[in-house]
């Protein structure tokens, strides 16, 4: 009996009346405008929602252009590389034929010799290049102190009067 009542209530409670100044009408009133409320607060929710995504949406933007002027840079050094290669590979390919015919012309044995040769004469320059500027930097003045600069001679004599 003590459900049945309970249910009885909440029906009453939950029928619509009109605002007159029935049992329910306060409370009928009170949840439209409850629901009016939460309606305008979910509807300032989603507006607040929306502008944080345009504004992510403009950043995003913003970023995407800045990433496509670093690949149009990039992809302009990658053509100037690929140019620089060419050339190169085109240098080599030169050098092959020039020696292909140097060796077509004297032959093989003449064209290793001379080559021999020259890497010989490359190597007596770089070492002798470096004795010589060993040698030219042990001759230089030293004094005990390496943190000590040494004076030239009338420096050291020169007294401010």
């Amino acid at each position: 009996m003590l459900r049945s009542l309970v249910g009885s209530e909440m029906c009453i409670r939950d029928r619509s009346q009109p605002s007159s100044g029935g049992v329910g009408g306060s409370n009928s009133n009170g949840r439209t405008a409850s629901k009016y409320n939460n309606e305008v607060e979910v509807e300032q929710e989603n507006d607040s929602i929306i502008n944080a995504l345009t504004s992510d949406m403009t950043r995003l933007k913003q970023e995407a252009r800045h990433i496509q002027q670093d690949v149009f840079a990039q992809n302009q050094l990658l053509e100037k590389l690929q140019d620089f290669m060419q050339s190169a590979r085109d240098g080599v390919v030169g050098s092959v034929g020039k020696i292909d015919n140097v060796m077509g012309r004297y032959g093989f044995k003449h064209t290793v010799v001379f080559a021999v040769l020259a890497c010989l004469a490359l190597i007596l320059i770089f070492y002798g290049t470096k004795y010589a500027w060993s040698n030219s930097g042990s001759t230089t003045t030293t004094t005990a102190d390496p943190t000590v600069l040494a004076l030239p001679p009338s420096a050291e004599h020169h007294s401010p009067e």
